[in-house]
């Protein structure tokens, strides 16, 4: 059950879209989560749409949770599915309450989109895969762990690079290691290093010592 007091006291509430499927209870807080938040809260989504849990069923309670955030994270092929389109432009235009789209290319790239135009790209990783379970939700947890940081969009993609990548180096959901502050700051300034970076399972190149 969603705590009202605590999700006020929050400075950032992250959700993902298959909250809004799992009930028509978790529906209805998910329609209701700005009034629940407050103003001063920000609210980022993460898309997650998967068709087989709303199979004939109304999207109005996904659509509605997009429209209280201020951040969406998706991936190329999920926007597809679920917009007909991936532009991020055409998104921003159709929430006006977002101000930033985070489109997550498969393994090419991923990239910032703000509603003031600024458009940052971050290439992924080369990593040796095992399983892709949580990728996604790690990607987001390294983003958002930068925007907490005060890091720029840049170095939010980075982060979120990198804990993503290792996640897809074990089996499970969960990330072979989380960096420290002293990792999460080398990740964040890799400049040409970042092309020749390799994540393995005996691997992670932001490893210091």
């Amino acid at each position: 059950m969603l705590r009202a007091d605590l999700l006020r006291r929050a400075s950032h509430v992250h959700v993902t879209g298959i909250t809004a499927a799992l009930s028509p209870t978790a529906a209805a807080a998910c329609a209701n989560l700005r009034s629940m938040v407050g103003p001063h809260t920000a609210i980022s989504v993460d898309l997650n749409f998967r068709p087989a849990l709303w199979q004939n069923r109304d999207t109005a309670a996904l659509h509605d949770l997009i429209a209280q955030a201020d951040l969406l994270f998706a991936g190329a092929d999920e926007a597809q599915a679920f917009f007909g389109h991936a532009a991020p432009g055409r998104i921003l235009s159709g929430f006006r309450g977002l101000d930033a789209v985070v489109l997550k290319e498969d393994s090419v790239r991923a990239s910032v989109h703000r509603r003031d135009g600024r458009t940052t790209e971050v290439p992924c990783l080369a990593v040796e895969v095992i399983e892709p379970v949580g990728a996604g939700d790690a990607f987001a947890a390294g983003f958002l762990a930068g925007v907490m940081e005060g890091r720029g969009d840049e170095a939010a993609l980075r982060l979120g690079h990198a804990l993503a990548a290792s996640t897809l180096v074990v089996p499970g959901d969960r990330p072979l290691a989380v960096p420290d502050a002293d990792e999460r700051d080398r990740i964040a300034r890799a400049g040409l290093e970042w092309a020749d970076w390799r994540v393995t399972p005996d691997r992670l190149p932001w490893r210091l010592g």
